[in-house]
């Protein structure tokens, strides 16, 4: 098993859940994911 602790930080100005789901839209595109679905967790 291989585990990669990225950080990273979104923004909204809407709510704190759109900038949430843009920090991991962004995440998701960093070419270590082939699949959004690889991102398991985010705190």
């Amino acid at each position: 098993m291989v585990v990669k602790i990225i950080e990273t930080i979104g923004s909204s100005p809407d709510a704190w859940e759109a900038a949430l789901k843009n920090a991991v839209d962004e995440t998701s595109e960093l070419p270590i994911f082939k699949l959004k679905r690889n991102v398991k967790n985010f705190n």
